[in-house]
C-alpha cells in the first residue's frame, strides 16, 4: 500500500528540482513553461494515472491536467523527460490497451482509496531528455583542461 505523505514528499522534491532548473522562484506558476510535474518516471518507464480515486469516479491526471507539457522527474539522478501533453494523450490513447491496468491502494488519515495506472516505456512517446549539469569551475563544460 502506498503512503500518501511519502508520495507528497517525493512530489515536492521533484517540483523543487524543476523549479531550480527553470528559475522558478514562486512555484510552478513562475516557470518559463506551463508544465505538470510528476515523480513517476522509473528507469525506462513512466506511470500514467487513469483513475485518481476509483471509489468517487475521479479521472486521473492524464485526462484532467491542463498544462502544455508534463515533466517526469527522477530526482535521485537529477534527470527528467519532458513530453508535450497533446502528444502524450494522443499516443497514450492509441497504445494503452497494450499495457495492463494496475490498481494501487493509498492511505492517509485512516482512509484508503484506489487509483489505477499503466506503466509504459517512455520511448513510446516523443520526449526531451533533461539532465542537470552543474557549472564547471573552468567554465568549459565537458572539456579537459590542459
Amino acid at each position: 500500500m502506498r503512503d500518501w505523505d511519502n508520495d507528497l514528499n517525493h512530489g515536492k522534491q521533484a517540483e523543487e528540482m524543476v523549479q531550480f532548473w527553470f528559475g522558478g522562484k514562486l512555484g510552478n506558476d513562475d516557470l518559463l513553461i506551463r508544465c505538470e510535474i510528476k515523480n513517476t518516471w522509473h528507469g525506462s518507464f513512466i506511470c500514467l494515472e487513469e483513475d485518481s480515486i476509483v471509489e468517487e469516479g475521479k479521472k486521473g491526471w492524464i485526462y484532467t491536467a491542463t498544462a502544455d507539457n508534463v515533466i517526469f522527474v527522477d530526482y535521485k539522478n537529477e534527470q527528467a523527460v519532458l513530453i508535450n501533453m497533446d502528444i502524450l494523450r494522443s499516443t497514450y490513447n492509441e497504445i494503452k490497451e497494450n499495457y495492463p491496468l494496475k490498481t494501487d491502494s493509498t492511505s492517509a488519515n485512516n482512509k484508503t482509496w484506489h487509483s489505477t495506472h499503466r506503466k509504459i516505456p517512455v520511448n513510446k512517446f516523443g520526449h526531451c531528455f533533461l539532465k542537470y549539469m552543474p557549472p564547471s569551475p573552468t567554465g568549459r563544460q565537458g572539456l579537459k583542461q590542459r
